[in-house]
């Protein structure tokens, strides 16, 4: 699409497939406009990605919305949308990004006007990212709200990438959130109001201390966490390296495999009208509770997951069909838990200015709250 120009993918039967380089131009002076029409699916071949330097509209719905994905259902291949040398203002509503590499990747931002905003997307079984944000430094990026990423190698990667906002999503069973700064400098911020995060990886580290602990966190960067849970991830539940910060309001930190914080190297970390679990570290806690969130727990399906070392892999949980390993148990119990708050929870009514403690959305289907962000 050149400059100052507009396309139309309208509705579709056989979809769009990108063989090839396909660019939606921009620069200083004049951007072209792609629109997407709700209902499509737009497939990748190897290597391949929807470059974009001026504006994409794609309007998806709930029961329709547009996919991206990969050209063959053989492996995921693909690399989705590329924001790359990017002036444009783009928005995406009720997208679906799966079965590929990465699904939507920001980098080298031109001007302080460039916007992308997320609204409504799914993000499945991505192999590297879900979403990926590089070289954004003093630019409000990236509004997401809404959403939902599970499956995905990596759920997250924010490399200088300004300042990003992210509402009312899960990022649930997939792999960890990582955003870094310039040494020293916390020109990466992050902010995320109204999330769950739960059943994350961890990354190791390459910044300066080689551990395996994050699931959420990062490097050199200003972390903000506005009612959101935190619970039942691989690593620590908020790690942050070398003169990061992290600053938690109204939230959740709770059984995470390798405690509620970690930081060095000068990071620091503090905690206001939240619920941390105890040994939490060397960080400030202003009016928190270290006692048990109560959450309603497993909510749902049989009481009883069979599991026996002989039994064909994976298997099912039930007694016909054991799983063949403890960690299928644990996933069907974590599938099942539902993180909401019980009744009698000390996080109801206790946060700043009487509402709850925590995530509003439970279990946390996408789309739970209907805020968006403020971009």
């Amino acid at each position: 699409v050149e400059k100052g120009m507009s396309a139309w993918w309208g509705s579709n039967d056989m979809g769009y497939i990108v063989r090839d380089t396909v660019i939606v131009d921009g620069d200083e002076g004049s951007c072209g406009t792609l629109t997407i029409a709700d209902g499509n699916v737009v497939s990748m071949y190897p290597a391949m990605a929807l470059r974009v330097w001026g504006n994409l509209v794609a309007e998806g719905t709930a029961g329709r919305g547009v996919e991206f994905t990969s050209a063959s259902a053989a492996a995921p291949h693909g690399f989705g949308v590329l924001f790359d040398q990017y002036r444009g203002n783009s928005e995406l509503r009720g997208c679906r990004f799966r079965d590929m590499w990465r699904g939507v990747y920001m980098a080298t931002v031109q001007t302080n006007a460039a916007r992308v905003r997320l609204a409504g997307c799914t993000f499945s079984n991505l192999l590297q990212d879900a979403i990926q944000v590089q070289g954004a430094a003093g630019v409000d990026a990236l509004v997401v709200s809404n959403s939902l990423v599970t499956g995905c190698g990596q759920s997250m990667y924010v490399n200088n990438g300004g300042r990003i906002e992210v509402v009312g999503t899960d990022f649930v069973d997939s792999g960890p959130l990582y955003i870094r700064g310039d040494y020293r400098t916390t020109n990466t911020v992050a902010v995320f109001e109204d999330c769950n995060f739960r059943g994350l990886g961890t990354r190791v580290d390459t910044d300066h201390l080689m551990t395996n602990h994050t699931s959420l966190g990062g490097y050199s960067s200003f972390l903000t966490l506005r009612n959101c849970t935190v619970a039942g991830n691989l690593g620590c539940g908020v790690r942050m390296l070398d003169f990061g910060h992290v600053e938690l309001e109204d939230s959740i930190v709770w059984n995470n495999a390798v405690g509620a914080f970690g930081e060095a190297s000068g990071a620091t970390y503090t905690a206001r009208t939240s619920c941390v679990q105890s040994g939490s570290g060397a960080g400030t806690l202003v009016g928190c509770v270290t006692n048990a969130p109560g959450f309603i727990g497993w909510a749902g399906g049989s009481s009883t997951v069979y599991v026996h070392s002989v039994s064909s892999c994976p298997g099912a949980g039930t007694e016909a069909n054991p799983y063949c390993s403890l960690s299928g148990a644990l996933k069907t119990y974590w599938e099942q838990f539902d993180f909401g708050l019980a009744v009698g929870s000390p996080c109801i009514g206790t946060g700043s200015g009487g509402g709850n403690r925590g995530a509003g959305k439970g279990t946390g289907g996408a789309g739970g709250t209907g805020r968006e962000g403020r971009g």
